[in-house]
């Protein structure tokens, strides 16, 4: 699988990207420079959000994009910003990636490089943030099993991918199995139809596939050192976007179809 470049522009810290089917958008954020980005069906790439760091987004059950941003949890609209959501008060500095549940619930990261105060936080519509997993310094991309079953947590600070059974209030914290450990810190991570997982490598170069029972099975190559995140996208869920520390956007077609992601319904 060769990668090839999809953006002339390079970015400071490309982040969680999302694809919207409905609209064959692909949406990612640059955490660093306070931006979100879209690249539309024509190839478009368009600035559609500054100022406040972003540390994750989703998309809602309307296709409106959710922003997670330092202080708080925002839906945006073709008209305005609505606050949907508040950031915990765990002493973390901003939120870092996040997915939807089945349900609409959702998981949410949070980041603290001064501390290990971070974790995960679940959120259900119209209530406040519940921890559930941590704490960590750095909680990462999650993924799911495709039968729902298994919750996937990259935890950066200790570098590992680790596996939760997964039940209506979210991830059984006691049920945590590490599945992988590498030399590399695990960062973004998306699941594909075959039940393995994709892992972007901060200090790795690469993306690696990882098996249900944590074998490396294959392995895209990157010539940047820090690889942050990854969606699949496109039309059969089978292009896998990659972001980038310091680079641009990449894609690699791939040979497997990803889970679509669930939409968040949180008020």
């Amino acid at each position: 699988m060769t990668p090839r470049v999809l953006t002339d522009e390079t970015f400071e810290l490309g982040e969680c990207p999302v694809w919207c089917a409905e609209r064959r958008s692909l949406f990612w954020s640059d955490i660093n420079a306070g931006a979100v980005w879209e690249r539309d069906a024509a190839g478009t790439i368009t600035q559609i959000a500054s100022g406040t760091p972003v540390g994750a987004l989703l998309l809602d059950t309307e296709t409106n994009l959710l922003l997670f941003r330092a202080a708080d949890i925002v839906r945006r609209t073709a008209r305005e910003l609505t606050p949907i959501g508040t950031f915990p008060a765990d002493g973390a500095e901003r939120f870092n990636d996040a997915i939807a549940l089945a349900d609409g619930s959702v998981l949410a990261g949070t980041i603290d490089l001064a501390a290990p105060r971070a974790g995960v936080y679940h959120y259900a519509r119209d209530t406040g943030p519940r921890r559930v997993l941590g704490p960590t310094g750095i909680s990462n991309g999650m993924a799911l099993s495709p039968d729902q079953r298994w919750l996937y947590w990259s935890d950066s600070t200790a570098g590992t991918i680790s596996r939760y059974a997964l039940g209506p209030d979210g991830p059984d914290a006691s049920s945590g199995t590490v599945l992988h450990t590498g030399d590399s810190t695990p960062d973004g991570l998306a699941s594909d139809e075959e039940g393995c997982l994709w892992s972007a490598r901060w200090g790795g170069s690469c993306v690696l596939r990882i098996s249900p029972a944590g074998e490396v099975i294959d392995r895209v190559a990157l010539p940047v050192p820090n690889v942050t995140s990854v969606a699949f996208g496109g039309s059969d869920l089978r292009s896998l976007y990659i972001t980038t520390f310091e680079g641009p956007l990449y894609v690699v077609e791939t040979d497997v179809r990803g889970l679509p992601e669930h939409r968040a319904d949180i008020g």
